[in-house]
C-alpha cells in the first residue's frame, strides 16, 4: 500500500513551574495536532509564521496532491486551532516550493523557494523565488532569480531595517557540482539591490537573522574550509554585504548549521547537526546548539540525542529570557 507524507504540525505548551531557583519545566503538553494534504500524495511542510497577536498561522511548503506542476509551493492560512482557513499553490509545470515565509512590514506576507522551468526538451532552470502575498493568499508579485547560466535557489528571507528583504540560498554554475553560498539584498518591489557569493566549493547558506544595527547573520555548511567534510558555517555581513567575520565549527565529518537568531545579549544562536563516529563502522548524528558572542567566538556548544539515533535541529526560537533558552 502506497502512503502520502502529510503536511502537519503540532502545537505545543511549554508550562514552567514556578518555584525555587533551578526549578524544571514541565513536560510539554500537546494543545493540538492536524495533517493537511491528501493521503497517497507527498506534501511537507519546511516553515511556519505566526500572525500577530496569535490569531493564526500560515505554512509555508510544497504539495505534490494540487496544483499545477509535480510539486508547488504551497501555503496554508490556519486558525489558532490549526483549522485550515485556506490554501494557495504558487508555481508552473516543474518542481516547485516554498522553503521560508515571514511577515512583512506592511501586513503582507513573503515566501522563499525555487522555481524550475524547463528551458528546452533537455534542460531545466532553476531560480531563487521570491513572492509576496496578501493575508488572503492572493499574488502581489513574484521575482526569480538567477539566470540562464546558474542553478540557484533560496533557502532562507527575512527582512531589512528599510522596509527590503534579504535571501541567503546557494548557487552553481550550470554543468556544475560545487555550489556557493549566495546572499541577495532586494527593495519593497523585489527588484536588486545588490547580489553577493561567498566561500568556496560546496558551500550553502541555510539561514539568516536581521541583527540590530542592520547587520546580518548567515548559518549554513561548508566543504571548502573548516576540519571536516562539511562544517557549521556562520558568517556575518553588514548591510552592503561585506563579510564582517567567519566561523566554521564541527567534526572531522558532516555538520551543519540549519538556523541562526541574534540573543539579547548581542550574540547568536545556531543550531543544526553534528556528526560523530564512535567506532570506524559507526556514523551518529545528534542535534548541536551553539552560542556566540558578537565576534563569533564560542560561548559554549552543546549536543542532543541518543546513541545509534539520528537527531537534528532545524529551527530555533526564543523563548521567556530572550536568548533561545527556557528560563
Amino acid at each position: 500500500m502506497q502512503h502520502g507524507t502529510y503536511f502537519g504540525i503540532i502545537l505545543l505548551s511549554a508550562l514552567a513551574l514556578i518555584a525555587a531557583a533551578g526549578a524544571q519545566a514541565a513536560d510539554p503538553t500537546v494543545l493540538w495536532n492536524r495533517t493537511y494534504g491528501e493521503t497517497y500524495a507527498n506534501d511537507s511542510a519546511y516553515a511556519i509564521v505566526s500572525e500577530p497577536g496569535g490569531a493564526g498561522f500560515f505554512l509555508a511548503g510544497e504539495t505534490a496532491s494540487s496544483g499545477e506542476g509535480k510539486t508547488d509551493a504551497w501555503v496554508i492560512r490556519l486558525t489558532s486551532e490549526g483549522t485550515e482557513e485556506w490554501n494557495r499553490t504558487y508555481g508552473g509545470g516543474e518542481a516547485d516550493t516554498a522553503r521560508s515565509i515571514i511577515q512583512t512590514d506592511d501586513g503582507n506576507l513573503l515566501f522563499a523557494g525555487n522555481l524550475t522551468l524547463v528551458t528546452n526538451e533537455t534542460q531545466a532552470d532553476t531560480d531563487a523565488w521570491i513572492v509576496k502575498i496578501d493575508p488572503s493568499g492572493s499574488e502581489v508579485w513574484n521575482r526569480t532569480y538567477g539566470g540562464p547560466d546558474v542553478n540557484a535557489s533560496a533557502h532562507a528571507v527575512t527582512g531589512t531595517d528599510d522596509g527590503g528583504y534579504l535571501f541567503v540560498g546557494s548557487i552553481t554554475p550550470r554543468g556544475g557540482n560545487e555550489s556557493a553560498a549566495w546572499a541577495v539584498r532586494l527593495n519593497e518591489s523585489g527588484a536588486e539591490v545588490w547580489n553577493r557569493t561567498f566561500g568556496g566549493a560546496n558551500d550553502t547558506a541555510d539561514a539568516v537573522a536581521r541583527l540590530p544595527g542592520g547587520d546580518f547573520a548567515v548559518a549554513g555548511s561548508t566543504g571548502s574550509s573548516g576540519a571536516g567534510m562539511a562544517d557549521v558555517w556562520v558568517v556575518r555581513l553588514n548591510e552592503s554585504g561585506t563579510e564582517i567575520w567567519n566561523r566554521t565549527f564541527g567534526s572531522p565529518d558532516d555538520d551543519a548549521g540549519r538556523a541562526v537568531i541574534n540573543t539579547s545579549d548581542g550574540g547568536l544562536l545556531v543550531a543544526g547537526t553534528f556528526t560523530e563516529r564512535p567506532d570506524n563502522t559507526t556514523v551518529d548524528t545528534d542535534a548541536l546548539l551553539i552560542k556566540l558572542t558578537p565576534d563569533g567566538n564560542i560561548t559554549w556548544n552543546w549536543i542532543y540525542g541518543d546513541f545509534g539515533v539520528n537527531e537534528s535541529a532545524a529551527a530555533v526560537l526564543p523563548l521567556c529570557r530572550g536568548d533561545g533558552l527556557p528560563r
